[in-house]
């Protein structure tokens, strides 16, 4: 079967718009000053495309999103979301050609009848965010481009993203949901969280302008923060602390003044807990009392502190008192107790009856290695159970399965299995 799209240069590839609004024409034009040829578009009105068409040189209009199709040999579509799956049954495509979508939740399930009628499809979408058109040409450069793709169309498509000076990450069936749900929250709502902090100020007689010019430092610095140093060491304020006195302050004055935003402060600060002990500045018991405050407040959600992963009767492999404070893990047995790089853990030496707890990095094959102090409470040779927990609402508490699993002396998974709610 003839390909286009193997057999055309990058140079020569031309390409199409079906939608001329933000997405579409920063695609256009960054594109463009890249030097791939644009050689049409068409959109909801005549109009919007003529804009395109005069900001990229060598660019067509057109009426009929048909038109484009027939003109292009990659064909981007870049309407909004719930109006994919009609453009693309209105539009004939044939082989030879490629279509792209770029929304940032629709899986390539969309493009079926493309695909069904000879086509290529893909998906590149821009993980930023545009509020008109000149942002969104000023924002493109420099971001992540999430792709679905497979032969050439995938290896054209990341050659796009870094023409764009960008990032790309090739998505599996399945992943955009997830991968569109962590951009809403990382974004959108981030601006919820900002208007919720400048409501705030307004209760104490400041208004929104105001407050903003106070909290944008702050969330620039934050940022910067998150870029500089990373997780979790990013981290600061009460929580990151286990400052009982600031936040019961907090909760009253929210109870008292702003009920509505109460719930979601414990919300996020019971989020942040999790934070806080990977940081390693808080220990189980103080997460505890923090979570207790947080839950037994009118209005927070009940949590429990349930067992979430087991692994069972496992030899210690080393001890390295040398070695900054940590356990050492194989990588099999961590994922089979869901048991997450950093995370804190509790060790339960059968040996010689120690306790301590300590946090989880992955180990070689095999390995089970306690590092720094605690090797003086566990040696080479020990028996030791591993733990982990989680904070659960109350109303999922009794439906908790842990991961339970179960080693031979050579730290060989023998069997897994799921426990009784909370068993260990």
């Amino acid at each position: 079967m003839h390909n286009a799209i193997i057999d055309c240069p990058i140079e020569t590839l031309r390409l199409g718009f079906i939608g001329a609004g933000a997405t579409g024409t920063a695609l256009a034009v960054r594109l463009r000053e890249r030097g791939y040829p644009v050689a049409a578009v068409a959109s909801r009105t005549r109009s919007s495309a003529d804009k395109l068409a005069v900001a990229v040189a060598g660019c067509r209009s057109y009426d009929s999103k048909q038109e484009v199709a027939d003109s292009a040999e990659l064909v981007f579509v870049t309407t909004p979301d719930d109006v994919i799956p009609q453009v693309i049954t209105e539009v004939k495509w044939h082989p030879g050609q490629s279509v792209v979508h770029c929304s940032g939740a629709d899986s390539l399930d969309v493009l079926g009848k493309a695909k069904s009628e000879g086509a290529q499809v893909g998906a590149f979408h821009p993980l930023q965010t545009f509020v008109g058109v000149t942002h969104a040409i000023e924002n493109l450069p420099g971001s992540t481009f999430a792709l679905e793709a497979e032969g050439p169309l995938l290896e054209i498509l990341k050659g796009m993203a870094d023409s764009l000076d960008g990032h790309w990450v090739v998505l599996k069936p399945g992943d955009k949901g997830l991968y569109h749900a962590a951009a809403v929250i990382a974004c959108n709502y981030m601006v919820t969280l900002v208007k919720m902090a400048a409501d705030l100020w307004e209760s104490f007689g400041v208004p929104t302008s105001e407050a903003m010019q106070a909290l944008l430092p702050l969330l620039r610095g934050t940022i910067n923060n998150i870029e500089n140093v990373g997780l979790p060491d990013c981290l600061t304020g009460p929580v990151a602390r286990g400052d009982l006195g600031t936040i019961s302050k907090h909760l009253d004055a929210l109870e008292k003044r702003a009920p509505a935003i109460a719930a979601t402060y414990r919300d996020l600060a019971l989020q942040t807990i999790r934070i806080s002990l990977a940081k390693g500045k808080i220990d189980g018991a103080r997460a505890e009392e923090l979570s207790q405050l947080l839950r037994n407040k009118p209005g927070g959600i009940a949590m429990r502190t349930m067992l979430k992963g087991k692994i069972h009767r496992a030899r210690v492999t080393e001890a390295n008192i040398d070695y900054e404070g940590s356990i050492s893990i194989d990588p099999t047995l961590m994922e089979a107790a869901d048991i997450l790089p950093y995370e804190q853990v509790h060790v339960l030496d059968i040996t010689n009856g120690a306790r301590l707890e300590t946090y989880a990095i992955e180990g070689g094959p095999g390995e089970i290695c306690i590092n720094g102090a605690a090797a003086r409470l566990v040696y080479k040779g020990d028996t030791i159970i591993i733990l982990a927990y989680h904070l659960v609402p109350e109303e999922e508490a009794r439906y908790c399965h842990p991961k339970l699993v179960y080693v031979n002396s050579q730290n060989e998974i023998v069997s897994t299995g799921q426990g009784v709610a909370g068993s260990v």
